[in-house]
């Protein structure tokens, strides 16, 4: 009885999973789903500790800096300067040393030096574009690594899963085990089927061993990725069984992704280079204006006099041409190298297009397979669990042999572990979908983001 409400509540769950995602799908989650939260403190961690996502974070501060400063071009630059020196003194006077023959002067000046006409406003263009590009850089940095991480806690999941279904076997084999020793001993029962649970049993000993090994290989992997925590490594578990129910978006309808955002902004400002590049070469227009006060007549004598005469203001505002008759072909060499840049880009970004519609269908066809494959594991462990009681009574009862008894217990315990992997093919899907959407990294590093 308990198995056909264990299958009917486990056919009833997958075909509800598969009518709500072919039917509504999964809007654009806010936040790390219940089913993952406890990866959450070891994700955010990550960020002040993976040199890859320090350094984006550290580059995106940067050009964040330079798209403000490049910004104000149209503010002059203002300078404040001071100077005082000798000068050998004139031979008709009579005021020694440090007499006329001084000089000092004090002033501010304001400076906007526009070289080439426009060049600025390009230079802003591109500092935006730079920016914007190592926002997309910086998603895709931490969501590569979160997804390293994801991987490792993933792995060890389905390696604690795996060894709780061994000790679940070495209890069948135990209770067998026993159970063979008295009939050996009363003689109803052959010494070699006892051999053979016990060497059964140093199997499944063997393969604990190794499983322990492989989770301690996790361990060490996720605590090169983290450093010293302030949690215990070995209890970020995951309960398997929950992750089933983790909802993926609706993967047709992700237009983008933060790699094609990359290669877009590549395209924008290999152009914006090679706009330059025309604006610096041939025929080159200049604008340059200035605004200056300045006391110079703080020298000679020094005096109290000398502090109190009027600053001397000055202004200039220019144009300029600058045409170059020879030039051994250095003008032409520029502009054809920012014109080949912008034309590689265009044929990137063809390519980053090509590559996110395939990412885009392999996700959707696989999300379809995992779906197909968790429902017939269901079923299929539903159907090992009978098939082993039964031959588990029939043993008793001497109908079988122990051959079939361990198939069945075999075919039991792979049922699991196919569960247990897919489980985490399922969970590795989801996680792949907020990649290619690009909305993981903020909620995996908020600080940083």
């Amino acid at each position: 009885m308990a198995f056909r409400l264990h299958s009917i509540f486990c056919r009833f769950f997958f075909v509800f999973i598969g009518v709500v995602l072919a039917v509504s799908g999964s809007d654009s989650h806010a936040s790390i789903p219940g089913e993952l939260a406890a990866i959450l403190p070891a994700m955010q961690q990550l960020c002040s500790r993976s040199p890859e996502i320090v350094t984006a974070d550290s580059n995106l501060k940067v050009t964040d800096l330079r798209e403000r400063v490049t910004s104000r071009f149209f503010i002059p630059q203002i300078v404040a300067d001071a100077s005082f020196g000798l000068k050998d003194p004139t031979p008709f006077d009579n005021s020694g040393f440090f007499g006329s023959g001084s000089v000092g002067t004090v002033g501010v000046s304001a400076q906007m030096n526009m070289s080439p006409l426009f060049g600025p406003a390009l230079e802003a263009s591109r500092a935006e574009v730079s920016r914007k590009s190592s926002n997309f850089g910086w998603t895709v940095t931490v969501q590569a690594q979160a997804i390293q991480l994801f991987e490792q806690i993933l792995a060890m999941t389905s390696l604690i899963a795996r060894e709780a279904d061994l000790e679940q076997t070495k209890l069948r084999l135990d209770r067998q085990y026993r159970t063979l020793e008295k009939s050996v001993r009363a003689g109803l029962t052959r010494q070699r089927d006892q051999q053979r649970f016990e060497a059964e049993l140093l199997r499944v000993e063997e393969s604990r061993l190794r499983l322990k090994r492989s989770r301690l290989e996790a361990k060490e992997r996720l605590t090169v990725l983290l450093g010293p925590t302030s949690f215990d490594i070995d209890k970020i578990e995951l309960d398997w069984r929950k992750l089933v129910a983790l909802m993926p978006d609706k993967i047709q309808s992700i237009e983008t992704s933060p790699e094609l955002e990359q290669a877009k902004l590549k395209v924008e400002s290999a152009e914006l280079d090679l706009r330059m590049a025309r604006q610096r070469t041939g025929l080159v227009t200049s604008l340059t204006t200035s605004y200056s006060v300045r006391n110079s007549t703080l020298a000679p004598s020094w005096t109290e006099s000398s502090l109190r005469e009027p600053y001397a203001t000055s202004w200039f505002a220019g144009i300029s041409f600058k045409l170059p008759l020879w030039d051994n072909g250095s003008d032409h060499l520029a502009r054809t190298e920012a014109g080949e840049a912008a034309r590689i880009a265009r044929i990137q970004y063809d390519q980053a297009e090509r590559d996110f519609r395939s990412r885009r269908d392999l996700l959707d066809d696989e999300r379809e397979r995992l779906l197909s494959r968790i429902s017939l594991a269901n079923r299929l462990n539903v159907l090992e669990r009978k098939s082993f009681e039964q031959v588990a009574l029939d043993y008793r009862e001497g109908r079988v042999g122990y051959l079939e008894w361990f198939n069945a217990s075999q075919s039991l315990q792979n049922s699991v572990e196919a569960q247990i992997e897919l489980a985490s093919e399922w969970a590795k899907l989801w996680m792949r979908v907020r990649q290619l959407k690009g909305d993981l990294a903020t909620e995996v590093c908020r600080a940083a983001g």
